[in-house]
């Protein structure tokens, strides 16, 4: 492949490396502020595939002969922290919580639909492979989260003692 467009797609690989760096940290967060255990477990097996994510993308990047950009990823875990912090002090967690996971997960598909798209032009069919699997557990994590609003805003409310 090109030099250029091989660039390119190691570009987007380590963005979604940075990416998905960035998504553990505000996931340890949500999972240690949420006050709903059902939210909590569902958090915590997305860690666990948020590490599966991670490895997949250091393994594209090792194959393409490139490494992690420490700047990308110091860049996505310094953006994380203050989410974390306002976590742990802010009212409304429970729905502000799956709004927020609901959001990164929208975010992670649009990430691996455009590398999805990269990936092939460039010949790619592994990375394309990867960034597929991937999306695939962001798009399945979007569907469990959007299961939980009636909850969340149950949990809410009763919260802020506006329970019907």
């Amino acid at each position: 492949m090109e030099e250029r467009l091989r660039a390119k797609l190691v570009d987007y690989v380590q963005d979604a490396h940075a990416m998905e760096l960035n998504v553990e940290v505000m996931l340890a967060s949500m999972v240690a502020s949420s006050p709903d255990a059902s939210m909590r477990r569902m958090l915590r097996a997305h860690q666990t595939e948020t590490k599966r994510h991670i490895s997949r993308m250091e393994r594209r990047l090792a194959a393409l002969g490139s490494g992690r950009s420490l700047r990308k990823a110091g860049q996505a875990i310094t953006m994380a922290v203050p989410k974390g912090l306002v976590d742990q002090v802010r009212g409304d967690k429970p729905g502000k919580i799956a709004r927020d996971a609901y959001v990164t997960e929208a975010l992670e598909i649009a990430a691996y639909s455009l590398l999805v798209e990269l990936a092939l032009r460039c010949g790619d069919r592994a990375t394309a492979a990867a960034a597929r699997a991937n999306r695939a557990d962001e798009e399945r994590m979007a569907a469990r989260i959007e299961k939980t609003w009636a909850s969340a805003i149950d949990r809410t409310l009763a919260d802020a003692g506006l329970a019907a």
